[in-house]
């Protein structure tokens, strides 16, 4: 990757709501790596690879013909010259998006997953609650932050955003709520837009227990809805 991108890559995931020790893990580097590609004083003068690096082998050819003709046509563009910016913005993805679609390390086994659980479960279910869908993965620019809202809804004359993931067994309760948070500080000027996570309901308990939804939402005004959903819907 060209250190170019590193930065663009990590100031995304900063901008996220990430920590540098969490971006670290993220993308298995150092956290001095990570500071040095957020602070131009001590970003390195050259990158040790070539700065026409390509892209990695397929790990596995997956059976999800959605996710192998994203791995073929992001290689194909990176292959003709593309930076990281551009195809993120071609696709209409995140930095990290492209990323994982280019190095095996961080490949995918499914790119459907969240969208599924978006499509099969969290929009009847929000539908079942009373509320009108505005839009789905609306991107949202606020000066130099781009925010993704997975869906924008009504409910008795409120603006709800929900941030929909699919497990939370990794990162990704971190990055939804930096995700609302963001959304928040930075368009919600009357204070009166609800937030929501929805999780699968076999993401109640463990990490995510009682006591911890209930701080989040006191302290933060964000809300969790679990969800039930029979992963192997539809699924031949």
């Amino acid at each position: 990757m060209r250190l170019e991108d590193e930065k663009v890559m990590v100031r995304a995931l900063y901008d996220s709501g990430m920590t540098i020790h969490q971006i670290a893990v993220q993308v298995r580097k150092s956290a001095s790596w990570v500071y040095s590609r957020l602070n131009d004083e001590y970003a390195p003068k050259r990158k040790r690879d070539t700065a026409d690096v390509l892209p990695e082998e397929i790990a596995v050819v997956p059976e999800d013909d959605v996710l192998k003709n994203e791995l073929e046509e992001v290689r194909r563009l990176r292959a003709d010259g593309w930076t990281y910016r551009k195809i993120a913005d071609h696709f209409d993805r995140s930095i990290y998006w492209v990323h994982s679609r280019l190095r095996k390390g961080y490949q995918p086994r499914n790119a459907q997953t969240e969208q599924r659980f978006q499509k099969e479960a969290v929009i009847p279910f929000l539908i079942s609650e009373g509320h009108a869908i505005v839009t789905q993965w609306d991107r949202c620019e606020y000066g130099d932050f781009v925010l993704e809202a997975d869906i924008v809804s009504e409910l008795d004359g409120v603006c709800w955003i929900t941030e929909v993931k699919a497990t939370a067994t990794g990162h990704q309760p971190h990055t939804a709520i930096g995700q609302l948070v963001l959304h928040r500080a930075l368009g919600d000027e009357g204070g009166g837009t609800r937030l929501q996570i929805a999780l699968p309901e076999e993401a109640q308990g463990g990490r995510i227990c009682e006591d911890l939804v209930e701080a989040i939402r006191m302290d933060s005004g964000i809300d969790f809805a679990f969800i039930a959903w029979n992963r192997n819907w539809g699924i031949v």
